[in-house]
């Protein structure tokens, strides 16, 4: 009998450890967030004028008329005590999601803009236009690494984007948005996002609250 319960409880701790190593993060459901996100294209082109047309990140005023929504990236974010704590194992585990996504917004297949959608319980609303730089910045990482299924991974205390997305083994990978040379991050290329996070902690460990 006790070799039996000693058996079973093996067996226990084993599924749990893979449950564990193969844990997913969490999938926003962009469904409703795209419907509204493809209606307020028509508001984004409402407000771009003569006079703001460049910093919505478009080429001219007519674009936005023309501008069609890309693939939804949902927002996820590392906490910076879970960061500092962090010593390898499953990096999904850290990635907290936010209900937010990002609509890159294209003309002719170029990332012009933006869209920012976000459900503070009220429902899914369009909350962001423009932004372009960091929205041309993960497209471009999306582009550049491949991802599939791209998620937008915030670590805020450091002002740090990737974009993760799961390669075709399961691994989780983190590409960076921009070259970070501290880190040895370069932009849209993709590591495995463990290696990516434990590069991080010694910045996170420093960090000492105050703007970077």
């Amino acid at each position: 009998m006790k070799l039996l319960i000693l058996l079973l409880a093996c067996a226990a701790i084993g599924h749990a450890g893979a449950q564990t190593m193969s844990q997913q993060p969490p999938v926003a459901d962009t469904r409703l967030a795209t419907e509204v996100a493809g209606k307020s294209l028509s508001t984004l082109s409402q407000l771009v004028t003569e006079e703001n047309y460049r910093a919505m990140g478009f080429e001219s005023p007519r674009e936005a008329a023309d501008a069609k929504l890309g693939v939804p990236i949902p927002v996820y974010m590392v906490q910076l005590d879970e960061l500092r704590a962090y010593a390898g194992g499953d990096p999904a585990a850290l990635l907290r999601p936010l209900p937010q996504v990002v609509f890159p917004v294209n003309v002719g297949g170029a990332t012009r803009s933006g869209i920012t959608v976000e459900n503070a319980g009220k429902g899914w609303q369009a909350t962001g236009f423009g932004s372009a730089a960091l929205t041309r910045a993960l497209a471009d990482a999306i582009r550049a690494s491949g991802a599939a299924e791209p998620m937008a991974v915030h670590v805020a205390a450091l002002r740090t984007y990737f974009i993760g997305f799961r390669a075709g083994d399961g691994t989780l990978m983190f590409a960076p948005i921009r070259d970070e040379p501290e880190f040895e991050f370069r932009a849209g290329a993709p590591v495995p996002a463990t290696q990516a996070l434990l590069a991080l902690r010694p910045a996170a460990v420093r960090y000492n609250g105050l703007p970077l």
